[in-house]
């Protein structure tokens, strides 16, 4: 009896034996495909910066910064339209000798430019945008297709895509201020028509032109907002943590 008990005891302690090294095997398995997979991710890491241009870390920031002076130029723009067209008497009553009416003429001229600046600055998102989309790629011919695509369980670009995220909502809120810029532009321009082509029939239209100057001098307002919205933005695409790395 003594020796059949003997001999389960044997056979359970054999079976307990190699489910162990069973185990352990495994374990060891599962440590050398992590080891091989850390080591591939690695190599693309190297593969992707000796395939990738240098200085296109520098040029993204390079291209921000531009963007970010067309921003400031916005800025300076709307407030100096917002000032001329402070008060509507004075923009319908301020004539220089030869006719032209300056403040009215200094307000299409700021905001004509801060519609040229907003457009400046959108390209230059864009350009930063595919800047660091190639720069991302394994190689430059073949871009990261979209920012969505940094988050790719192959290269985690969190930085990079966190900027470009940054980047994308500046962009979002310029073309909010320029189509914004567009609609006081219109304003402006109506104005201008009637006191230069309605000539002595302009005077009864005056209350028509005051609300229409006023109209625009609210648009400004909103655009003056996004503008803000829109150069903090896009300085956040270039500050630490994310400067740590797009540089």
């Amino acid at each position: 009896m003594l020796s059949h008990d003997t001999g389960r005891s044997t056979t359970r302690l054999g079976t307990s034996a190699h489910a162990r090294l069973a185990i352990s095997a495994s374990q060891q398995e599962e440590e050398r495909g992590k080891e091989r997979r850390t080591e591939r991710k690695k190599k693309r890491e190297r593969e992707r910066e000796m395939a990738q241009p240098a200085g296109w870390k520098a040029m993204y920031q390079q291209v921000v910064i531009e963007a970010d002076g067309s921003c400031a130029d916005v800025e300076h723009r709307v407030a100096a339209a917002r000032t001329a067209l402070e008060s509507p008497e004075a923009v319908l009553t301020s004539r220089d000798p030869t006719g032209v009416y300056t403040l009215l003429k200094s307000a299409l001229d700021d905001v004509e430019q801060a519609s040229d600046s907003l457009s400046a600055f959108i390209i230059h998102a864009v350009a930063a945008e595919r800047l660091a989309l190639h720069g991302c790629g394994v190689i430059p011919s073949q871009p990261v297709a979209r920012i969505a695509d940094l988050r790719d369980d192959h290269h985690d670009r969190h930085d990079e895509r966190l900027a470009l995220n940054r980047l994308e909502d500046a962009r979002d809120f310029a073309k909010r201020a320029l189509r914004g810029v567009d609609g006081a532009l219109k304003l402006l321009g109506s104005v201008q028509y009637m006191l230069r082509d309605l000539g002595a029939g302009a005077a009864g239209r005056r209350q028509a032109m005051k609300e229409q100057l006023q109209a625009a001098a609210r648009e400004l307002q909103l655009v003056a907002v996004s503008v803000c919205n829109t150069r903090s933005l896009a300085r956040m695409a270039t500050e630490p943590p994310i400067g740590n790395r797009v540089q």
